[in-house]
């Protein structure tokens, strides 16, 4: 495939994300119950013991406890948010972040799913630009994940436990590298999951990126 072509492809898949996601009606803030905050707090008071205390000492146990009761790993309020059903790829980037042509395919399959379902008319998107411009590109390398689920806590669910973004917000993959776009609203979830992920595996796209995607 021709760069023309290809760069055409991403385009054409960008602006059917934008105007996908900008049909959904997204939250930045999930409105938690009591019992979700008090287990936020325990994570919270859990991870000052473990900055004080050693492994295997009484603090550290205490510690390993509070969060055993915490489970930080179901506390994802905003996990359903741009996981529509009608996109929901037949597998998941967890479990294949290793095999970069079946990664391919299942973004190519979301891809696919998305267009037909909008069947843009695009003489009738004249917002498509200013969008565009308010959201950001996020840049997602399936295979240096460590699968920890920090960047899942700390976005309440807006990356998934492998740090994926959510499907619907997919819009190209290529050179073992996943290109979301995030909507303006939910910029704060992708940084917040960004500063409590352990690796590089998630960020911002940069220039480079841009430029390679020919979307400058």
């Amino acid at each position: 495939m021709s760069t023309d072509s290809s760069s055409s492809l991403v385009h054409k898949a960008l602006e059917e994300t934008v105007l996908w996601c900008s049909r959904q009606a997204l939250l930045a803030e999930a409105k938690e119950t009591m019992e979700s905050l008090r287990r936020r707090r325990l994570v919270q008071d859990a991870g000052k013991l473990l900055q004080r205390h050693a492994y295997g000492t009484p603090g550290w146990l205490r510690a390993f406890e509070m969060l055993k009761e915490a489970q930080p790993d179901s506390l994802a309020p905003l996990e359903d948010q741009l996981r529509s059903s009608v996109l929901k790829p037949s597998v998941s980037i967890g479990d294949i972040c290793s095999q970069p042509e079946m990664i391919n395919a299942i973004v190519a399959e979301v891809i696919a799913k998305r267009s037909q379902v909008l069947a843009i008319d695009r003489s009738d998107h004249t917002d498509y630009q200013s969008l565009k411009s308010a959201g950001r590109l996020l840049v997602y390398e399936p295979s240096e994940n460590v699968s920890d689920g920090s960047s899942r806590y700390a976005s309440q669910g807006f990356y998934d436990p492998s740090d994926a973004p959510p499907w619907d917000s997919w819009v190209h993959y290529s050179e073992g590298k996943l290109i979301s776009w995030v909507p303006a609203v939910l910029i704060p979830l992708g940084q917040s999951g960004i500063d409590a992920n352990p690796v590089d595996c998630i960020r911002w796209a940069g220039a480079e990126d841009i430029h390679r995607l020919g979307l400058q």
